[in-house]
């Protein structure tokens, strides 16, 4: 295979006319694209200068695109990307981690709100009045500690603290 250029003129990306030891002839538009070699062969000329002037329009689009960032914004993104790029990780992914578990539970009620309705679902499904006086109870003094928080602001060793402090909490003084 033999190639020759079929235009003199310096065109990104080029054109290549290809010559096949069958003696067909190709069109090869070879150019980085997003960082990756590509090199794409078409029987007619016609077919690669469609895929090339796409190339060139692509190319054209991101590179306005990326003028049209605000500096404060561009600035960032060059920080948050040093930040990350010590632990492999890119801004795409603490973005996507970020709306999984922070974004989510943004509006969530707090938890005097859930326990609230966790009891008056109790009492609107017939428990008895026992179990429903033992649920307010239990959850209430879980709203004391926790109540104007939400849930997914609550650490586990905070609930291991206020668990420690409920079972082994001192009773009266003995008397003999």
């Amino acid at each position: 295979m033999t190639t020759k250029r079929a235009n003199k003129s310096k065109q990104w990306p080029p054109i290549h006319e290809l010559k096949y030891a069958s003696g067909k002839r190709g069109f090869q538009v070879a150019c980085m694209l997003d960082g990756q070699r590509i090199r794409e062969t078409y029987s007619t000329r016609g077919e690669a200068e469609t895929r090339a002037a796409e190339i060139r329009v692509k190319v054209e689009n991101e590179g306005t695109a990326a003028f049209n960032i605000p500096l404060p914004l561009r600035v960032e993104a060059v920080e948050c990307a040093a930040l990350l790029e010590p632990h492999g990780a890119s801004i795409r992914e603490a973005c996507q981690w970020y709306e999984k578990h922070v974004l989510k539970y943004r509006n969530a009620p707090t938890v005097s709100e859930i326990v609230d309705k966790l009891i008056a679902d109790a009492v609107a499904a017939g428990r008895r009045e026992k179990t429903t006086d033992d649920l307010s109870y239990r959850l209430g003094n879980f709203s004391k500690t926790f109540g104007a928080r939400k849930l997914s602001e609550i650490t586990i060793a905070e609930l291991g603290t206020w668990r420690m402090t409920r079972l082994y909490r001192p009773g009266p003084a003995a008397t003999c």
